[in-house]
């Protein structure tokens, strides 16, 4: 299984991601009839121009896993795979870096007898692309350490700032496998020298050849698909200490998800399932943010070790005299910050089924006694602001509701301290539709929150989360569906008495963040040394 899926990775996933490339590939391509563009993401959008100016060509509609949510691709009908009409097209065009591979089986299964045209995998693409990394100017560093990151820092469990403290900064290499376009930039401070792979498993697969690092950390999450490091990372290095960091758990997200949000197929889901259990069993240690009664079912299932990590717990500044708590004011100040779904896909069949958010801050808003600053971590991008125009437009600066898009995570933390509790429920028509990763997670916001010192309002169905509030007495714990018990509970509540509850978990996260570090630091210690004899 481990030398198929290495296979298929190596035609699928070997070219590097370089979209001004493949814009000047596509207008050499000498295609002509009718066509259909497979996927609508931004391959698509860096190469319709293109399309659009050869005369032999017409473009008359796009396929797309989400084309119950998205119906219309600049002007092009969109449909579904299992609804696309094999007749209607003489060709259709592949629109994903790593995806081609499980599209043209789709386009096989429906009976499409045309033209398939790959972009990524066609080997004629490697002769416009000039991105590849010099991985071996840092030789030097043979028998070091690596870091393999698919996502930006925000998506880290344990920071590089964090791993700095123990990994040797002359000998650590950090390979980004990542979309550069959306990530590349948060690294800027890293702490040590970053290698964009412009997502090419070869980019990987050399440097760890030539470099041999004995320890690596490496992170994955479902929202790149790149749980399947793991097995290149042991078929290339077998002796190497090797760390697996799982941001998410694709296992504990349902099909249908890892389909609507990451654009996955059958042959995607059936790969990052399979490299999550292979990390489970041959990993050295696996770390996630994940806990509770539920996980540690699943942890039961592993092999390898496994720790629990907080992200962005750190010490606080001491302050030895008795906090000065403020009693409740009349009208409460409620913060949000985390993923927002876009308005048109909120309600029925959506990306994000379990982030309407506004359907909670409404009626509470409606009552005087409530305003809410929300703070959208998917807003961030200049495009973003036509996606989200309905928010800032509904809830400006003056209502009780302030829509805010992101801002740095420094200035969150700043933010907040003016707020009296902070916001962790969603509120969910179709429970059904609730994630199981969402009973045993520990969100990167409930954690910042934390941080800050803010008492949180969790739904009952985090199952993990809510456990830890009440258990500490650092918040309110509501059901996702009772608008009404929500607004009565958070009337009754004394945000300056559930601090000192927040004060507890703190502490409580620090101890369990310092017991899977020291692990880490020993292993980190041992595997360096050893590559140093």
């Amino acid at each position: 299984m481990v030398a198929n899926i290495l296979r298929e990775i190596a035609v699928t996933r070997t070219s590097v991601r370089d979209l001004a490339a493949l814009s000047t590939f596509v207008d050499h391509l000498d295609i002509s009839g009718s066509a259909v563009l497979y996927g609508i993401g931004t391959v698509a959008e860096a190469i319709l121009p293109v399309l659009r100016r050869k005369a032999d060509l017409l473009l008359v509609g796009a396929i797309d896993r989400r084309a119950d949510n998205i119906t219309v691709f600049h002007g092009l009908p969109v449909t579904a795979p299992e609804r696309f009409d094999p007749e209607s097209a003489d060709l259709v065009i592949l629109c994903h870096h790593t995806q081609e591979g499980g599209m043209a089986a789709t386009l096989a299964a429906q009976g499409f007898r045309g033209q398939v045209i790959p972009l990524f995998s066609n080997p004629n693409f490697a002769a416009f692309n000039n991105k590849t990394p010099e991985t071996a100017k840092f030789r030097d560093h043979s028998g070091g350490a690596c870091i393999i990151s698919t996502t930006g820092p925000e998506w880290s469990v344990i920071s590089n700032q964090e791993l700095a403290a123990m990994l040797p900064a002359d000998r650590t290499t950090h390979l980004f496998f990542g979309r550069s376009d959306m990530f590349l930039a948060h690294f800027s401070d890293d702490p040590f020298p970053v290698v964009d792979c412009h997502q090419s498993i070869a980019v990987v697969e050399q440097f760890l050849t030539t470099t041999r690092p004995r320890f690596v950390y490496l992170r994955t999450s479902p929202h790149l698909e790149g749980e399947y490091l793991i097995l290149l990372v042991k078929r290339c290095l077998p002796d190497a200490i090797v760390i697996n960091e799982f941001y998410d758990f694709g296992c504990l997200f349902r099909s249908d998800r890892l389909t609507l949000s990451y654009g996955f197929g059958e042959q995607e889901i059936a790969i990052s399932r399979y490299s999550e259990w292979y990390a489970s069993l041959h990993a050295d240690l696996v770390i996630s943010k994940n806990g509770g009664a539920l996980w540690n079912k699943v942890v039961r299932g592993f092999r390898a070790r496994h720790c629990t990590y907080f992200p962005r717990i750190i010490p606080r500044e001491k302050d030895e005299s008795e906090p000065d708590l403020p009693m409740r004011t009349s009208c409460q100040r409620i913060f949000f910050a985390g993923t927002m779904s876009p308005p048109e896909r909120i309600g029925g069949l959506l990306l994000h089924s379990d982030l309407n958010y506004f359907e909670y801050f409404e009626p509470l808003a409606q009552t005087g006694c409530f305003v809410f600053d929300v703070y959208n971590a998917s807003h961030f991008l200049p495009d973003h602001d036509r996606t989200f125009q309905i928010y800032s437009e509904r809830y400006t600066l003056e209502s009780a509701i302030r829509y805010h898009r992101r801002v740095p995570v420094h200035q969150v933390m700043a933010i907040m301290q003016e707020a009296d509790l902070a916001w962790h429920a969603c509120h969910n028509l179709d429970l059904s539709l609730i994630q199981p990763i969402s009973r045993v997670v520990t969100g990167n916001k409930f954690t910042t929150y934390i941080q800050a010192g803010l008492p949180i309002v969790v739904d009952s169905f985090y199952d993990h989360m809510a456990s830890m509030v009440r258990e500490y007495e650092a918040g309110i714990v509501i059901h996702p569906l009772d608008i009404d018990g929500a607004i009565q509970s958070l009337s009754e509540a004394n945000p300056a008495m559930l601090r000192r509850g927040v004060e507890r978990l703190h502490q409580h996260m620090l101890t369990t963040n310092r017991a899977t570090l020291a692990i880490v630091y020993d292993m980190a210690k041992s595997a360096i040394e050893s590559g140093s004899m």
